[in-house]
């Protein structure tokens, strides 16, 4: 008779949950379109976009999915991929567990990163590749620990496709496995060290390059990585609420309050107690990017810590797993799965069990149980983009084969870029009108704008202040001429637009004072 292991057991019914669960979340939710910075990648799969700029990985994935079946179901496909990228790091995170400790171990990790919900919240929609390098930390964590300090000359070889692989997801994976390669590397040279030992590294660092080189060993890379975290404008570094993203936040937008506190109690113990050479690898794959994240200018989001999450569950399964008493390690288990389901249930289908929604003020700041309403992680709320649906629906009645060009928006009105999505997906000829790269006006036959909409003015005034911001006021001469240059462009498309289109349609978003316009050509 075939006896199936608990571990087998416990491996099938998260994966059945998790396909079930995004299911039927994806059937109450659909169409589910990106937004924001999240649409901003999306867009890299039907143009040029940022793909040489950002990590293409993923596009590439996208791309080759849409051309096999199309984009009718196109987040669904998404959905499918996402569950993929959950699969992956749910596999290695037993197998990690196993490594350092036992079955157990792995067991109880496998059961903690289903509960956290942030995992099945960012696995439901696009995002910016945070919750996909999760999958390549994971995996590069248990490479790196089967090199047996690069010993093994076939792991060595899998360690560095799993930092080219990584890398190629997203940039910010380097801040994660670089680190505990350092710690792992000077380990391993006060060990009995060998020429075997040289020769395996180069070929990791080798395997890491033929992946990734090609993006990486270009200087528009190389500045982006070293400028980005610095001149992008955001909150002042030690404000409240930019110091909250990566203290408060951890629980309050990732891991919610039960397994930040595990967390919490895990780590105290694994820093005192536990004896490991991978010790000090685990804390910096959390501590360096951690502190990349709290001291960078650059705008913070929650998400950007979802690479912390593979370590954090690992820290609470490795101190749960030393628990003497069964009794107590049962009842801490079982009480952290009650909680967790109850949370799904309510965080992921809109049924408040109203257990979940305590909060506290802190110096005029609202502390949440967890931020449900997160809308780049946990919350989704189709209704936001019923305005787009019907523009294009009538575009799509109306002028089917039409070349449309999109004006500036304000964002109280409609997020431009995901009204592109919807636009792209819809096989809409788009263009934006975008400071830097005006399309030729006289091939477009609609315009779109706000009512509200930012005016030439406006525009090159807002520009000017984000590039001095950006550049720390260092804006130099020729960079103001450049500018001032596309003023007068703009101020002469204004006029073309005017003489050349007339008005056929117009809805209203919210009142009547936020419309979006519809201009046809005469």
């Amino acid at each position: 008779m075939l006896k199936i292991s608990n571990t087998k057991i416990i491996f099938i019914v998260i994966a059945i949950w998790y396909a079930v669960g995004n299911f039927i979340w994806w059937q109450i939710n659909t169409p589910i379109i990106p937004y924001d910075i999240a649409a901003r990648h999306f867009l890299d799969i039907f143009t040029e976009g940022y793909l040489f700029y950002n990590a293409p990985l993923l596009t590439y994935i996208m791309r080759f999915m849409f051309y096999i079946f199309g984009k009718e179901y196109f987040d669904l496909i998404i959905i499918f991929i996402n569950y993929i990228f959950f699969l992956i790091p749910l596999y290695f995170i037993y197998k990690i567990g196993t490594e350092l400790k036992d079955k157990e171990t792995g067991n109880i990790a496998m059961i903690l990163f289903a509960m956290v919900p942030a995992i099945y919240g960012m696995s439901r929609q696009y995002g910016h590749q945070d919750y996909h390098i999760i999958a390549a930390i994971a995996f590069n964590i248990y490479c790196l620990i089967k090199t047996d300090h690069f010993k093994n000359l076939k792991w060595s070889i899998i360690y560095g496709i799993s930092i080219g692989l990584g890398l190629m997801i997203k940039d910010t994976f380097i801040s994660y496995f670089f680190p505990p390669f350092i710690i792992i590397l000077i380990q391993s040279f006060r060990q009995n060290f060998k020429v075997s030992n040289i020769i395996n590294i180069l070929l990791s660092i080798s395997g890491a390059c033929l992946i990734s080189g090609w993006h990486y060993f270009r200087f528009l890379i190389f500045r982006k990585l070293l400028n980005e975290p610095i001149t992008d404008p955001g909150a002042p570094v030690f404000s409240f609420e930019s110091l909250r993203v990566m203290t408060v936040g951890l629980w309050e937008e990732l891991l919610s309050p039960p397994i930040f506190l595990l967390f919490l109690a895990g780590l105290i113990w694994f820093i005192i107690k536990y004896k490991n050479d991978y010790k000090y690898p685990f804390i910096l794959c959390m501590l360096f990017p951690w502190t990349v994240i709290m001291l960078m200018s650059q705008q913070k989001y929650a998400e950007f810590g979802a690479g912390f999450i593979p370590i954090i569950i690992l820290i609470i399964a490795l101190s749960s797993s030393y628990i003497n008493k069964k009794s107590v390690k049962k009842m801490i288990l079982g009480l952290t799965i009650i909680i967790g389901m109850l949370q799904y249930i309510d965080f992921s289908y809109g049924i408040d069990t109203k257990l979940f929604n305590n909060s506290f003020t802190y110096k005029n700041h609202k502390i949440n149980y967890y931020n449900k309403k997160n809308t780049a992680i946990i919350y989704y709320d189709n209704s936001k983009d019923i305005l787009a649906i019907k523009i294009s629906n009538y575009l799509k009645t109306n002028y089917p084969n039409a070349t449309i060009l999109i004006k500036e928006f304000r964002e109280d009105t409609l997020d431009y870029l995901s009204f592109i999505s919807w636009m792209l997906l819809n096989n809409s000829n788009v263009y934006y009108d975008d400071l830097f790269d005006f399309p030729p006006v006289n091939n477009i036959n609609i315009v779109m704008y706000s009512h509200m909409g930012i005016s030439a003015d406006e525009l090159i005034a807002s520009r000017i202040g984000y590039l001095c911001t950006t550049f720390q006021k260092n804006i130099n001469y020729s960079n103001r001429k450049f500018l001032m240059k596309q003023l007068k462009f703009l101020k002469e498309r204004e006029k073309e637009i005017n003489n050349n289109f007339y008005q056929v349609n117009s809805f209203n978003f919210k009142n009547e004072f936020k419309r979006i316009i519809i201009l046809a050509r005469k």
